[in-house]
């Protein structure tokens, strides 16, 4: 609307001649400003896909923590392995939704963290696909799992704090698109 009152403005004192020029100049302004709102759009797009899928890692990365520090107070046996068992390979389909949604939506952000989460999926594979249970089965579960909760901790403050940062930049983003 503003651009149409300035042209209406413009083309009372202007001569008539110089009218198409005109026009042809403020459809050109309006198309590069135009430009820059849509690709203001699509960053801001990419950005919620991005905090979608760590959201969603977070999530999930808080369940497992507690389930993982869960597992580990259990006193370890040949019933506790099983019930181990049978909790990771419950949420082993579910993790790998979520690490195929940050690879397709941050993977450049997160490379070295995506590479954690599929080995720990790939132990946990591992300890899932076994069939034997001794005293040795037991303990490396066992370690694994009480190994890893640190570690998880970790990824979550790391995750956590890029979230952060992309949601201020989103923010920024909406006034710049705003103004």
């Amino acid at each position: 609307m503003r651009i149409y009152g300035i042209l209406k403005k413009i083309s009372g004192s202007i001569n008539m001649k110089k009218a198409p020029f005109i026009i042809v100049s403020a459809i050109f302004l309006i198309g590069i400003k135009s430009d820059n709102l849509y690709s203001a759009s699509d960053e801001g797009d990419e950005i919620k896909k991005k905090i979608f899928s760590i959201e969603e890692e977070i999530t999930f990365l808080e369940k497992e923590i507690l389930r993982d520090t869960e597992i580990a107070s259990w006193v370890q046996n040949h019933i506790a392995l099983r019930n181990t068992r049978d909790i990771l390979k419950r949420d082993l389909s579910e993790k790998g939704r979520i690490l195929e949604n940050l690879k397709k939506n941050a993977y450049v952000d997160f490379k070295n963290e995506i590479d954690f989460i599929e080995q720990n999926i790939e132990k946990e594979r591992e300890i899932v696909s076994g069939i034997r249970i001794d005293i040795g089965t037991i303990k490396y579960t066992q370690a694994y799992i009480q190994e890893t909760i640190p570690k998880k901790d970790n990824l979550l403050n790391v995750f956590k704090e890029r979230l952060e940062e992309l949601k201020v930049k989103l923010d920024s983003l909406k006034k710049e698109s705003v103004e």
